[in-house]
């Protein structure tokens, strides 16, 4: 187990908008599938929005492998993120979004990361070794994606002290800032 495994679970985690431009279905469904084939992992869910109702019934459903906290203030989502092993950035392409604020922020955390972006999303993950993408929208695709990590927990604690190294090096704003303003000035 990693250090952040009580039990031996493998943490996973979704923070942010529970809206439908966030591959949440695939989530939930790949994540009650692992758990019903006695895979030992748990989903954390924080965050509000349309899809509130699904995430919380899936919670309900799933006999403790998913646990949805609602809105986290600052402090409690510090702890939550310090909690866990993986990151999950379920996120559809269609989403216009290249690199989403939830994938800083697991990196910043020390989280590997699973992502259903391409682009530079999946770029940055693949030059830094921070993290697996897998098929938005595809259920397979996604259980195979926590399923290594599952199954590999030093790939897992990699691929977060790499994550985190990459937050320090391109998403830090002491240092993305100042080098922002030299370039407008």
């Amino acid at each position: 187990p990693t250090a952040h495994a009580p039990g031996g679970s493998l943490r996973l985690v979704y923070v942010g908008s529970l809206g439908v431009s966030y591959d949440l279905p695939t989530l939930l469904a790949a994540v009650l599938a692992l758990s019903a084939a006695g895979e030992p992992i748990a989903l954390d869910i924080a965050g509000d929005g349309s899809l509130r109702h699904a995430v919380e019934t899936a919670a309900r459903d799933s006999h403790g492998a998913i646990r949805f906290h609602g809105y986290l203030d600052d402090t409690a989502l510090r702890r939550l993120l310090a909690e866990c092993d993986v990151g999950i950035v379920p996120m559809f392409g269609r989403s216009w979004v290249a690199v989403p604020n939830k994938l800083a922020d697991y990196a910043a955390a020390g989280l590997a990361i699973v992502s259903g972006l391409a682009g530079e999303a999946s770029g940055l993950l693949a030059e830094y070794g921070a993290g697996i993408d897998y098929v938005a929208g595809n259920r397979g695709s996604l259980i195979a994606a926590i399923r290594r990590y599952a199954s590999d927990r030093p790939l897992a604690a990699s691929h977060g002290a790499a994550a985190r190294r990459m937050a320090e090096s391109i998403f830090d704003a002491a240092a993305i800032y100042p080098a922002m303003a030299r370039w407008l000035v």
